[in-house]
Protein backbone atom coordinates (compact mmCIF):
# COMPACT_ATOMS: atom_id res chain seq x y z
CA UNK A 1 0.00 0.00 0.00
CA UNK A 2 1.29 3.70 -0.93
CA UNK A 3 2.08 5.72 1.94
CA UNK A 4 0.25 8.42 0.44
CA UNK A 5 -2.75 6.32 0.32
CA UNK A 6 -2.90 5.19 3.88
CA UNK A 7 -1.47 8.90 5.12
CA UNK A 8 -5.21 10.12 3.28
CA UNK A 9 -7.16 7.62 4.97
CA UNK A 10 -5.78 8.31 8.21
CA UNK A 11 -6.17 12.07 7.62
CA UNK A 12 -9.70 11.38 6.28
CA UNK A 13 -10.94 9.12 9.20
CA UNK A 14 -9.22 11.70 11.50
CA UNK A 15 -11.43 14.36 10.17
CA UNK A 16 -14.52 12.64 10.19
CA UNK A 17 -14.23 11.34 13.98
CA UNK A 18 -14.05 15.24 15.04
CA UNK A 19 -17.02 15.77 12.57
CA UNK A 20 -18.82 13.26 14.31
CA UNK A 21 -17.75 13.51 17.43
CA UNK A 22 -18.44 17.83 17.61
CA UNK A 23 -22.32 17.34 16.72
CA UNK A 24 -23.38 16.41 20.03
CA UNK A 25 -25.78 19.39 19.95
CA UNK A 26 -28.00 17.27 22.42
CA UNK A 27 -25.76 17.43 25.30
CA UNK A 28 -25.31 21.47 25.42
CA UNK A 29 -27.10 23.10 27.77
CA UNK A 30 -27.86 26.74 27.88
CA UNK A 31 -27.39 28.92 30.88
CA UNK A 32 -29.52 32.19 31.27
CA UNK A 33 -27.39 34.19 33.48
CA UNK A 34 -30.88 37.37 32.98
CA UNK A 35 -32.94 35.18 35.41
CA UNK A 36 -30.87 35.40 38.45
CA UNK A 37 -32.19 34.50 41.99
CA UNK A 38 -31.22 35.44 45.40
CA UNK A 39 -29.35 32.71 47.28
CA UNK A 40 -29.87 31.90 50.75
CA UNK A 41 -27.40 32.77 53.72
CA UNK A 42 -26.30 29.49 54.91
CA UNK A 43 -25.03 31.12 57.96
CA UNK A 44 -25.58 33.90 60.24
CA UNK A 45 -22.06 35.04 61.44
CA UNK A 46 -21.60 37.31 64.98
CA UNK A 47 -18.92 39.79 65.01
CA UNK A 48 -16.53 37.17 67.01
CA UNK A 49 -16.75 34.67 64.70
CA UNK A 50 -14.09 33.81 61.77
CA UNK A 51 -13.44 31.61 58.97
CA UNK A 52 -10.40 29.53 58.59
CA UNK A 53 -8.84 28.85 55.39
CA UNK A 54 -6.35 26.92 55.17
CA UNK A 55 -4.01 25.47 52.36
CA UNK A 56 -1.30 22.94 51.68
CA UNK A 57 1.18 25.05 49.80
CA UNK A 58 3.64 23.59 46.82
CA UNK A 59 5.33 26.64 46.42
CA UNK A 60 6.66 29.02 49.45
CA UNK A 61 4.55 30.09 52.11
CA UNK A 62 5.46 33.97 51.00
CA UNK A 63 4.08 32.42 47.34
CA UNK A 64 1.04 31.29 48.55
CA UNK A 65 0.20 33.86 50.86
CA UNK A 66 0.33 35.93 47.90
CA UNK A 67 -1.26 33.98 45.00
CA UNK A 68 -4.38 33.44 47.29
CA UNK A 69 -4.45 36.89 49.64
CA UNK A 70 -6.89 38.90 47.00
CA UNK A 71 -9.33 36.11 46.90
CA UNK A 72 -9.46 35.46 50.61
CA UNK A 73 -9.96 39.20 50.80
CA UNK A 74 -12.59 39.18 48.56
CA UNK A 75 -14.24 36.17 50.24
CA UNK A 76 -14.19 38.04 53.58
CA UNK A 77 -15.37 41.21 52.79
CA UNK A 78 -18.34 39.50 50.16
CA UNK A 79 -19.73 37.49 53.60
CA UNK A 80 -18.61 40.08 56.23
CA UNK A 81 -16.33 37.86 58.35
CA UNK A 82 -12.99 38.04 59.29
CA UNK A 83 -11.04 34.66 57.43
CA UNK A 84 -7.60 33.48 59.24
CA UNK A 85 -5.21 32.22 56.76
CA UNK A 86 -3.52 28.73 57.61
CA UNK A 87 -0.78 26.99 56.11
CA UNK A 88 0.18 23.63 56.49
CA UNK A 89 3.53 21.61 55.67
CA UNK A 90 2.13 18.44 53.90
CA UNK A 91 -1.62 17.54 52.64
CA UNK A 92 -1.94 14.98 56.17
Amino acid sequence: MPKSFTLKTVSLLALFITIISCNDQDGIKVIDLSQREKAQKVFETKDNHKLFVAVSSMISPVETFYLYGNLIEYISAKMGVSIEFKQRKTYE
